[in-house]
């Protein structure tokens, strides 16, 4: 194992036991998830020992430093809160415990009723939200996380909750509930109430209590915010709608750094994928084929971890085999951007993340899926919810101590400095980055698109979060920074792009605005001499600080992340496959162009009716369009395979159910599951095609794309169309 310094310091300090060396703990993590595999158990973990041995794969800190010691292999937890004196006190009683085995909490504290309000048996007040968590404040500030960190929680509150003024300025005086972070749940009608300036009822189980400003709520927000990085908001109504099991749970928080909104006894155990490994530096370019055998083994590796956890409570395992969510993430991809010669924030950096995670979510997708095949899919899997083994697969945690393992950058983020110090519980490492060290040490400059979070700007922060969150159906863990000497008008235009852009939530962090111990970010722009180097506080083991807690869902297309357009080549090559369907013998046609990548699909079905044949053959046209804009084969496989038709047939050994899970079939066939690798599409951006002056343009009549003037010709980039040609 190739192992830094700092990462032996953090594994000695917080994982090894017992004499322990860095392969004897992956042996025992890898025995514990493969302990699930039943007789196939030796072979399964070998194959997960490599993974880790190799770094390619880490999964979160309680597996690493409870496997084999109790097996609580969780990192996220999110308990409900009832108002009722004993659930309040009870729940705090859970929170303690899943504290003590290694796990984060998270809660909605909505429902209890607000300060000052009559208690029914006692006629007496109730004292607040607030006040009942600064009770879990104290409670969390004795306890250690697994006994290796202090415990983290996460508070929620709606916006139209009578005490949201309190809950929002809770923490303005630094060091105020320091074990928590805390979001705002808003709601879609706040959002209408503040774009109209209009007035906004707050209210308590349905009943309206007064009516105010939703302009008045927003501030003081942004003041928070602007002052010291809390509270962030939660987009609540878009976090339930984009949930992909939105039909059998609501979700009201998020795990302490958000990257895992969860129902009430929801928990999640993480694991992420260290893109680094996976780049091919000869060939300058991502090596798919092996990344996609490492999710498929990840996938497994955290699905076996449901089994082979051992629960605090009852209601969490049952809720954690109800819909067997896993929480499967990234580290280094600012590092990977290094590699690639992108600078972080680029609109270069975007289109490649929006490539790369594409096939990310198209092959967890797919391993899940052929992981249900096997096993059965979650317990709770309906029609209206995923076909899959886990109901929620993938999200973007902070990393924390693993990326530190792994020696790569934390997460999604960019790179934090290029030397600084890591606060632990009892003292500080340093963390030299090492591809900038290369250049430091021969006294060479770093080439412009070495870049740290300071020369991120706050809209490309968001932008990047947007591309990368389209493709993950939980949550991204990071940070929005901003300069010290950004105003609050900028804070607020930053919420407000987030959601304008789609995002589920966000937080800001404005450099320097806490003091040098507790803030979170303070910048290097290189190597110090003078020893003073910034200090970098991490929630994964300081809970004082609030990192982030955003998912984005939707990506509103930028005007420089523009999809790919590619025309249709003289000459193709391909082939013709026939499978069997309830309609008939169905012929489908795959060309390829000459690097080997399919331009465009043809079907025919036979002796079947007319209708069927048009149907089919729009179809072929509709896919044709689709990989000529670049879409992958997994995103058409995913939508088409599984659908069900008037007829079913046995075929290429599976029951076909339609035309379209045919075609499917085929794709798979010919390309997942015989590990093709597809080349990228070359990119065409539609801004030179648009704002070309000297070009001329119209619709097309073939596919109504826009049709550019060529050679002396129409012709179409889209589908190929030539008035000259036909």
């Amino acid at each position: 194992m190739k192992l830094s310094d700092n990462a032996m310091e953090v594994l000695n300090y917080r994982y090894l036991r017992d004499g322990e060396s860095p392969e004897d703990m992956f042996t025992r993590v890898a025995m514990v998830a493969a302990s699930s595999e039943g007789r196939d158990a030796n072979s399964w973990r070998d194959k997960f020992k490599t993974m880790l041995m190799n770094l390619d794969f880490v999964p979160n800190t309680p597996c690493l430093i409870n496997a084999g010691r109790g097996n609580q292999l969780s990192a996220c937890f999110v308990l409900g809160i009832d108002d009722d004196i004993s659930s309040i006190f009870n729940t705090l009683k859970h929170t303690a415990l899943i504290h003590k085995s290694g796990g984060g909490t998270g809660f909605d504290f909505s429902k209890l009723r607000p300060s000052g309000w009559k208690v029914d048996k006692t006629s007496g007040t109730a004292s607040g939200p607030v006040s009942f968590m600064r009770v879990y404040n104290a409670a969390t500030r004795e306890m250690k996380q697994g006994g290796v960190r202090r415990g983290a929680n996460m508070a929620v509150l709606r916006c139209d909750h009578p005490d949201i003024m309190d809950f929002i300025t809770c923490k303005n005086k630094e060091g105020d509930l320091a074990n928590f972070n805390i979001s705002v749940a808003i709601t879609d009608e706040f959002m209408t109430a503040l774009r109209d300036g209009l007035p906004f009822r707050l209210r308590f189980n349905g009943e309206a209590v007064e009516s105010v400003l939703a302009e008045d709520i927003w501030d003081a927000i942004m003041i928070g915010a602007h002052k010291n990085g809390e509270p962030g908001v939660i987009f609540i109504d878009r976090v339930n709608e984009l949930n992909p099991l939105k039909d059998i749970e609501t979700l009201a928080s998020t795990n302490p750094c958000g990257e895992q909104p969860l129902p009430r006894n929801g928990s999640c155990n993480l694991g992420h994928i260290n893109l680094t490994n996976f780049w091919d530096a000869s060939r300058q370019e991502m090596s798919y084929v092996e990344l996609y055998e490492t999710i498929k083994l990840a996938v497994r590796f955290l699905d076996d971890n449901i089994d082979a956890t051992t629960y605090p409570l009852r209601s969490i395992e049952y809720e954690a085999k109800r819909t067997r969510r896993i929480g499967l993430g990234i580290m280094g991809l600012a590092d990977l951007f290094l590699m690639a010669g992108l600078r972080y924030g680029s609109s270069a950096s975007r289109k490649f993340t929006k490539h790369l995670m594409s096939k990310i979510y198209s092959y967890a997708d797919r391993a899940s899926i052929k992981l249900g095949e096997e096993r059965g899919f979650y317990e709770a899997c309906t029609k209206e919810t995923p076909q899959r083994r886990n109901g929620v697969i993938l999200t973007v945690a902070p990393t924390g101590s693993c990326s530190i393992i792994a020696n790569v950058s934390s997460g999604c983020e960019p790179i934090f400095a290029y030397s600084f110090q890591k606060k632990c519980i009892d003292g500080f490492i340093t963390i030299d980055h090492p591809l900038a060290a290369s250049y430091f040490q021969h006294g060479e400059h770093l080439p412009a698109h070495f870049v740290t979070a300071a020369d991120v700007t706050v809209t490309q922060h968001v932008k990047m979060q947007a591309v990368i969150q389209q493709y993950i159906d939980s949550g991204i863990s990071k940070t929005i920074n901003a300069p010290n000497d950004c105003s609050r008008s900028e804070v607020n235009d930053a919420f407000r792009l987030a959601y304008e852009k789609g995002c589920k939530s966000l937080t800001f962090y404005r450099e320097g605005s806490r003091t040098y111990e507790a803030q979170v970010k303070e910048h290097s722009a290189g190597f110090n001499t003078d020893g003073n180097k910034p200090f970098l506080s991490d929630v994964d083991e300081v809970a004082t600080i609030t990192t982030s807690h955003h998912e984005v869902y939707h990506l509103t297309e930028d005007e420089d992340v523009a999809p790919f357009i590619t025309k249709r080549p003289e000459r193709l090559s391909g082939f013709t496959r026939k499978i069997n369907t309830g309609r008939g013998k169905l012929y489908v046609t795959i060309n390829e162009d000459e690097t080997g990548r399919p331009i465009e699909l043809f079907a025919k079905i036979g002796k079947s009716g007319r209708e069927d044949f048009a149907y089919t053959e729009a179809l072929g046209r509709a896919i044709t369009l689709g990989l000529r804009w670049g879409v992958p084969i997994e995103v058409f496989y995913k939508h088409f395979t599984g659908i069900i038709g008037y007829d079913t047939v046995w075929a290429h050994n599976k029951l076909v159910t339609s035309v379209p899970d045919a075609i499917a079939t085929i794709m798979d066939r010919e390309y997942l599951l015989a590990n093709r690798p597809i080349p990228d599409p070359p990119v065409v951006s539609t801004i030179g095609v648009l704002s070309d002056p000297k070009r001329t343009h119209d619709d097309c009549p073939e596919c109504g794309a826009f049709v550019t003037f060529e050679e002396g010709c129409e012709k179409c980039q889209a589908c190929g169309y030539s008035k000259c040609g036909g």
